[in-house]
């Protein structure tokens, strides 16, 4: 039987809200799925196998050497390095770049996604590098007073 998912306050700040998807990328490098699951509303549609799939695709930018070939892994938050991908530093980001929005400004962007309240948008370390590739999350309702994170997808943000 599956515990209830983890949640946090609904006008929770970032400061509340990444170490939470820190927690999930981290059970996921360490494939225990039962304890990732616990950070998801929507645990049941993405399992290890789905979530492998969904990435694959979109593999991080070859050209930077940790990510070249075919294998690659999410890896811990804690030990992930900026890496120096381009020639010309003012190009290499000092920290990954994170987003955090509520939709309350703006109702209306609400419509397509009932419940949910805003969105997360995390970058994913990978092979012991922050990588082009996010994680795309929605805050969904849980409560009044709560939200869980909804995995909704992956995407790239390349340079």
């Amino acid at each position: 039987m599956r515990q209830a998912v983890i949640t946090f306050p609904k006008l929770a700040p970032d400061s509340v809200v990444f170490p939470i998807v820190d927690r999930w990328i981290d059970a996921v490098a360490a494939s225990d799925y039962s304890t990732a699951a616990d950070f998801l509303y929507n645990a049941a549609d993405w399992t290890l196998d789905r979530l492998s799939s969904a990435i694959v695709p979109i593999a991080p930018d070859p050209t930077f050497e940790p990510w070249a070939g075919e294998q690659f892994a999410i890896t811990p938050v804690f030990s992930a390095k900026v890496g120096e991908r381009f020639n010309v530093p003012e190009l290499n980001e000092p920290a990954p770049l994170m987003s955090f929005w509520l939709l309350n400004a703006n109702p209306k962007l609400a419509v397509d996604y009932p419940h949910c309240i805003g969105d997360v948008l995390y970058p994913l370390p990978i092979n012991g590098y922050w990588s082009d590739i996010s994680a795309s999350f929605h805050l969904r309702e849980v409560s009044p007073n709560s939200v869980a994170l909804l995995l909704h997808d992956f995407c790239v943000i390349r340079d």
